[in-house]
């Protein structure tokens, strides 16, 4: 699961081949959350907003947990 900034970028690109997960906690997303999107399976939003920014791969709008 990533969630954005500039050294998550090198990781989503090492972990090619794992299964992904992009949490978009902003409204608009950066730069590194737009870069990495490419690389994610899926894309989970807070925002509705935040769906226009990504093609396609958006998720839920709700913040993911762990189960226990």
């Amino acid at each position: 699961m990533f969630t954005g900034g500039y050294l998550a970028a090198p990781m989503a690109i090492a972990g090619r081949g794992v299964s992904t997960l992009l949490y978009v906690p902003d409204i608009e997303p950066g730069l590194a959350l737009k870069f990495l999107a490419r690389f994610a399976d899926r894309i989970a939003v807070t925002a509705a907003e935040s769906q226009r920014y990504f093609s396609r791969k958006w998720w839920s709008r709700a913040t993911p947990s762990a189960r226990i």
